[in-house]
């Protein structure tokens, strides 16, 4: 209890060692309290009662302020959506598209950069919301994709990535792309080689692209210029420098596009 009784004696009594007089073979001396006495103590209790209360008030007043003021920012500033944290962060000046795949025309007002792992269940998730993008806002977006494997040369996922690059020396990037999605995690040497020739390419041509490493250093690239973005994670995408973390939803995209598209 807050009010709890201090421990120790009793109120109106105290103790008396030895002493003649009545009461003293009893070892206690009785006291008697005056009305004036017994007044200030319970004006004193009323005090603090009222004090503790007051205090007890402001410190909600405060924390219900913080949180309407916490509450304001979110809405201000972005948003969480399942399965992935919506951060409108900062703009983030100057996102390379370098000279990666895109579809959307190269003048478009509004450039989705997308820093993506074909080894990501999240990266592949985000690929319906990109489609509808596409769909409903047509020649106004421009879409890249940057490789941003979340593990290094000789894994599956930087596999992936490599077989992407080296369908696209024969303009099949996107058939690429969808496909390896659609066969994610599948990305051993034998897989991408028969991806590639289910797609009718230049089998042997696409074999000599990965066994020689073509692309290698294009893909750490893409990977270097992410992390000076701050990308930690895949898939990261940024709409005209506005970073979106996660498998973002429609809604949330729409939202960043809108804005962008309003400080043009």
């Amino acid at each position: 209890s807050l009010f709890a009784p201090s421990r120790g004696g009793h109120p109106g009594r105290r103790s008396s060692r030895g002493g003649a007089g009545p009461g003293a073979g009893t070892g206690h001396q009785v006291v008697t309290m005056t009305p004036s006495s017994s007044s200030k103590t319970a004006n004193t209790t009323t005090i603090l009662i009222l004090g503790l209360l007051a205090l007890q008030v402001a410190l909600s007043a405060g924390i219900l302020l913080r949180v309407n003021e916490v509450y304001r920012i979110a809405l201000e500033t972005g948003s969480t959506t399942r399965g992935a944290t919506t951060n409108f962060a900062p703009l983030v000046r100057d996102v390379s598209s370098d000279d990666d795949p895109f579809v959307g025309p190269s003048d478009a007002p509004i450039t989705i950069v997308e820093f993506s792992d074909f080894g990501c269940g999240h990266c592949r998730a985000a690929q319906e919301a990109l489609t509808q993008v596409k769909q409903d806002y047509g020649d106004q977006v421009r879409i890249v994709y940057r490789d941003f494997p979340l593990e290094g040369p000789g894994s599956a996922s930087f596999t992936a990535a490599q077989a992407a690059e080296c369908a696209d020396d024969q303009g099949a990037f996107w058939v690429m792309h969808d496909l390896l999605f659609e066969k994610q995690p599948a990305f051993d040497r034998g897989s991408v080689r028969s991806y590639a020739a289910s797609l009718g390419l230049d089998v042997e041509q696409f074999d000599g692209c990965l066994q020689s490493d073509k692309y290698r250093d294009e893909i750490l690239h893409d990977r270097d210029d992410g992390l000076s973005y701050g990308v930690s994670g895949t898939p990261t995408f940024f709409v005209n420098g506005r970073r979106l973390v996660g498998s973002v939803s429609n809604s949330v995209f729409e939202q960043a596009i809108e804005d962008a598209l309003k400080n043009q």
